[in-house]
């Protein structure tokens, strides 16, 4: 078996399994499960995932302040204030860990030193306090310049439900 790359993501567009996005031009997204590598086959990790996350139970993140992330604090993100990630994390965490030969690309940004964020590399009109609705969870398979949608899990978030939507 080879060590592939995954990241599992929560998305405020809904988008299909077998979608292929440049890593550079990834949307709005707000991260569940930073880069992490197992020897494992992809179904394998996509049924570890969806074990972990239930999938229909409907998702909000609310915008919180504006920060830097990443080795060189040069990657826009909004924090989120509340919610269910933390929680959604730490189940996903424990799960993607007993993975064959696991290695978290940043291991000090899981379990407790987890902060909920939404990448934002196009920055649509962020407001602090916005209500996002999630529109479903992705697990991509991910090459050095590239992310795979494997699996999509929708969340059950109604569409309408705020003044103010994500992208």
């Amino acid at each position: 078996m080879t060590m592939n790359s995954y990241a599992v993501v929560a998305l405020f567009a809904r988008t299909e399994a077998g979608t292929s996005i440049a890593r550079s031009e990834w949307p709005a997204h707000l991260t569940l499960a930073s880069n992490f590598a197992v020897d494992a086959a992809p179904q394998l990790v996509v049924e570890t995932v969806r074990a972990a996350l239930p999938g229909g139970e409907p998702l909000e993140a609310r915008l919180g302040a504006a920060a830097m992330f990443g080795p060189n604090a040069d990657i826009p993100v909004q924090l989120v204030d509340d919610g269910p990630f933390p929680g959604l994390h730490e189940r996903l965490a424990q799960a993607v860990e007993r993975l064959p030969r696991f290695v978290a690309d940043e291991p000090q940004y899981w379990h407790e030193d987890y902060r909920p964020h939404i990448t934002l590399r196009f920055a649509p009109d962020v407001v602090e306090g916005d209500v996002w609705p999630v529109r479903c969870c992705a697990t991509a398979l991910l090459t050095a310049d590239r992310g795979t949608i494997i699996d999509v899990i929708d969340s059950g978030t109604p569409h309408l439900r705020h003044d103010r939507t994500a992208p």
